[in-house]
């Protein structure tokens, strides 16, 4: 027996496009790589969890005594006739502007610009930033934005020491993730500390560890820094050229985090046999929660059958099926089918019209083959 839900789906559709975004704010961020003196990077801005606006500018300041823009062009999503770019829209600063006349959803990489290192910039750590960033709704209004800038080491020959993040490309709410920092140090050193940052919102430190590469009596690990620092630091008497995995963080992604998260690493030092500091630099780390698999739950307060879809797919059938108190008899059956995106939706367990005793639930990607993507769940 089969039912459509013509309607139903209309809802389903919404929902989906509703909790693909579960944060409060939409979300502008930066990408960027490290830069050797007379190279290029590639930097690219980036809106996530926004949805109905219908424009958006901002202002992206750098360090013009070390960087000039090269090319500089919109995202090929984000072209229209009110799109407008300036790579010197004034003294260290880029600019951009996108509109459109209805009401949109976009999401993804915004501007691509192009920083050209000078060939006498000294080795460093510099940063990129966002400045009087806005985004309209269909009223002109303006929607309040989380934004977060980021830092570009420019790196040489002569460079100490760098320190990489390292983090999988990808978590799920709920899970441990591992994130290691990695020294490479090319000549000695007699001194390193820096703060790994992390975010709070969406994640807590289970455990912190140095390697014993590392350990020394005057070695330092703080998880309790801040609420989202955690701080290192390794003194040696003599010179070294120590390498390898500095420190391992396990962190517990919280439940209800979702988006993308940085690693990064501040306040980065490195000193000397003089105590003097040394050339050095950092690359950070990002992550993009993802939900784990496909999988069924049913809240009995609300009486809601949750859908977890861990990526996109067509054709996928729920199923919710009646029978008798001793289940020897199937009572009624009802199924939807429908395509879903990486999303967790709730359905309404009265819209199936089954009022059996013992109700199931079952989930598929193709309902003809009854190839299960998930178990089976018993919702009463």
């Amino acid at each position: 027996m089969k039912k459509s839900f013509l309607a139903f789906v209309l809802v389903i559709m919404t929902l989906l496009a509703f909790n693909a975004f579960a944060s409060d704010n939409p979300q502008f961020y930066i990408t960027a790589s490290n830069v050797q003196r007379g190279q290029s990077t590639n930097v690219s801005v980036y809106v996530e969890n926004a949805v109905e606006y219908c424009g958006f500018s901002f202002e992206l300041m750098y360090d013009s005594s070390v960087f000039t823009v090269g090319n500089i062009s919109p995202a090929e999503d984000f072209v229209s006739e009110f799109t407008i770019v300036n790579g010197e829209y004034d003294d260290g600063i880029a600019f951009m502007s996108y509109a459109q006349a209805t009401p949109c959803s976009k999401n993804g990489n915004v501007l691509n610009i192009e920083l050209i290192c000078n060939d006498n910039a000294q080795c460093g750590i510099y940063n990129l930033q966002f400045a009087d960033i806005r985004l309209y709704d269909q009223d002109s209004n303006q929607i309040d934005v989380d934004f977060s800038g980021r830092a570009v080491c420019v790196v040489g020959d002569e460079n100490a020491l760098n320190v990489k993040l390292e983090a999988p490309e990808t978590v799920v709410a709920g899970e441990n993730i591992t994130v290691n920092a990695v020294v490479s140090a090319t000549s000695g050193y007699c001194g390193i500390r820096y703060i790994l940052k992390y975010d709070s919102d969406k994640f807590e430190v289970v455990s912190a560890q140095v390697a014993q590469a590392f350990q020394s009596d005057l070695t330092q690990v703080r998880t309790d820094y801040s609420d989202n620092e955690i701080f290192v630091s390794y003194p040696s008497i003599e010179p070294v050229t120590v390498g390898g995995t500095m420190l391992t963080v396990v962190f517990k992604a919280k439940e209800n985090a979702d988006g993308n998260a940085f690693f990064d690493v501040k306040g980065l030092r490195v000193y000397d046999e003089n105590s003097d500091s040394m050339n050095c630099s950092f690359e950070y780390a990002q992550t993009k929660f993802v939900l784990g698999e496909f999988s069924l739950g049913y809240n009995p307060d609300t009486e809601k059958i949750i859908v977890t879809c861990p990526k996109a797919m067509e054709n996928v059938t729920l199923v919710v099926a009646g029978y008798s108190q001793d289940e020897s008899q199937l009572e009624g059956v009802m199924h939807l089918d429908f395509s879903c995106t990486p999303s967790q939706i709730d359905y309404s367990l009265s819209m199936f019209g089954i009022n059996s005793p013992k109700i199931k639930a079952m989930l598929y990607g193709d309902f003809s083959s009854f190839e299960p993507l998930c178990n089976v769940i018993d919702i009463m």
